[in-house]
């Protein structure tokens, strides 16, 4: 049985891999619009599935909150020293360790590069429970999953536009981009 999970695991790298060159043409489109409000304080975690939710910039107290949320893991979509407010990549760390969460770091400007969206389609794959993605507003961090979702066939263009929408996000102007980056059937 550990063969086959192996095979599954090395199979999705290996589409992952061969898949990654739909992306750079992808990145030419318009990814997200802003929602229209974010939400600094109290915080709010909005869901996009029952296993994936985006966020503003994270405080130590909120890594609290995502743990007694049901959380399992955080994602930090945001370049180290960006803002003078932010946690640092170390000290996020840390304070996810102390409120049980795994920490992943995956930062990065702009749009997504592809490097980021295949680990994003990887981590998603391999670990366990809910995730809570985040960063200065929670908009890269949708881009990324929705990329990462389109790279790897979990959903269609029309169901990630629709989750993300449903998450307070219009990423219809990035529909081109998930349907280039969709595996062709």
């Amino acid at each position: 049985m550990m063969h086959n999970i192996v095979g599954a695991t090395n199979a999705n790298r290996r589409r992952n891999k061969t898949s990654i060159h739909r992306f750079h043409n992808a990145a030419a489109y318009s990814l997200a619009s802003p929602p229209s409000h974010v939400n600094v304080r109290p915080m709010s975690f909005r869901s996009v599935t029952p296993d994936f939710a985006v966020s503003a910039q994270l405080s130590r107290e909120d890594f609290a909150a995502a743990a007694a949320a049901g959380f399992k893991t955080i994602i930090n979509n945001r370049p180290e020293g960006e803002s003078p407010d932010q946690l640092s990549e170390a000290e996020a760390r840390k304070t996810a360790a102390e409120a049980g969460l795994a920490f992943h770091s995956l930062p990065f400007r702009g749009p997504p590069p592809p490097a980021v969206v295949g680990e994003t389609a990887e981590l998603l794959e391999q670990v366990s429970g809910p995730v809570l993605a985040y960063c200065r507003s929670g908009t890269r961090s949708i881009t990324a999953w929705a990329m990462a979702q389109a790279l790897a066939g979990a959903h269609s263009p029309d169901e990630i536009i629709a989750l993300t929408a449903k998450a307070g996000y219009d990423l219809s102007g990035a529909r081109p981009a998930f349907e280039h980056l969709a595996p062709k059937r």
